[in-house]
């Protein structure tokens, strides 16, 4: 489990110099033996994180309560550099990691799994407000269920069945070899079938939606060969693990993407391709309609409404300019008052609209 020595780039060209690079990475090692292997990780900068995966040789998880901390220190730090660092997670394979201090270190095998909550007003501030679109949240599996009345918890799994299950899959490969599976004719025919007519349907729908749609292909792929592994984890501990990817795996993954992803991606991403303004104007609509009032103060509204977007140095600004694109769309109007105060009262069609 202890990292090979390997002699990186960058020596100087005099024997002294190559001494004293030779024993940094001498210094290296020792400390990559001192530190057992990680499998866990919670918060962590991109220079640690690609330490410990270059000796997480049977995966890594990245695992944050708050994955909105994670999501904004990208862009917060290092000029955006880290955001990179996490995309290409999702392909596997090398990564060079380019520091100042540390110099150039390459990860073999780049692939981390991220796991953790949100609440879904800031996940729909982050998806509206984050810029330009570059695929990061695409690649997350979101599951925004509805909210259930407390039940007594069944007895599920036990944690002996558990604990033999983790121990399987923990001893199936040796460190620095990859597990792979290939789809039997009839799961790729499956496969093919659902690629070519529901999959193919949704490529070329545009926005934030149309990326999150984009990854279900591999999506489906990685969850049909994780149901597998679950599926001969908790089996016969005297079977083999095959590399044959059957159709049932591949049918109950497309299963799932279909009855179960689609729904969320559908419910996370509606309006997240709307402008800053449009997404705040809609937010105040909303808040207005479960209110039951007949107007509404704009100052009021931003500082007790909760809306995703009212905190933060440029909230007036946004909040104005929100009010604006209402007024230009004909869903709201300004009420004169003495005093200045901007109250508004919104359009009774909409209120019609809502009439069965």
């Amino acid at each position: 489990m202890i990292e090979e020595l390997k002699i990186t780039g960058g020596f100087g060209n005099t024997p002294k110099e190559k001494k004293k690079s030779y024993a940094r990475e001498l210094e290296r090692l020792e400390e990559l033996k001192a530190r057992p292997p990680r499998c866990l990780v919670n918060d962590s900068t991109v220079e640690a994180l690609a330490d410990m995966e270059r000796q997480a040789h049977r995966g890594l998880l990245v695992d944050r309560d708050e994955l909105a901390g994670l999501i904004s220190s990208l862009e917060r730090y290092s000029q955006g550099v880290d955001r990179p660092f996490y995309l290409e997670a999702w392909q596997w394979g090398s990564y060079l990691v380019q520091r100042v201090k540390k110099g150039a270190n390459i990860i073999e095998n780049h692939s981390f799994s991220i796991a953790g909550g949100i609440q879904p007003d800031r996940l729909h501030s982050l998806l509206t407000q984050s810029g330009d679109d570059d695929g990061f949240m695409a690649r997350l599996l979101v599951f925004w269920p509805d909210v259930v009345r407390p039940t007594r918890i069944s007895d599920g799994c036990s944690h002996h069945d558990m604990t033999r299950a983790l121990g399987r899959l923990r001893d199936i490969r040796t460190p620095y070899e990859i597990h792979t599976f290939e789809m039997s004719a009839d799961a790729f025919a499956a496969f093919d079938d659902w690629y070519v007519n529901s999959y193919g349907k949704r490529l070329g729908t545009l926005g934030k939606i149309g990326s999150a749609y984009g990854k279900l292909s591999g999506q489906a792929a990685r969850l049909a060969g994780l149901l597998k592994l679950l599926d001969w984890a908790f089996g016969d501990e005297e079977a083999e693990l095959s590399e044959l990817l059957e159709e049932g795996y591949i049918a109950a993954a497309l299963l799932l993407v279909e009855v179960y992803f689609v729904p969320q991606i559908e419910r996370t991403y509606h309006g997240a391709d709307l402008s800053s303004e449009e997404a705040v104007i809609a937010a105040i609509l909303q808040r207005y309609r479960d209110r039951k009032l007949h107007e509404f103060n704009l100052r009021d509204a931003r500082r007790t409404w909760g809306i995703p977007g009212a905190r933060g140095r440029d909230a007036t600004k946004r909040f104005e300019e929100a009010a604006k694109a209402g007024e230009k769309a004909g869903w709201i109007r300004r009420v004169t008052t003495a005093g200045g105060a901007k109250d508004f009262e919104v359009n009774p069609l909409l209120h019609d609209l809502e009439k069965p």
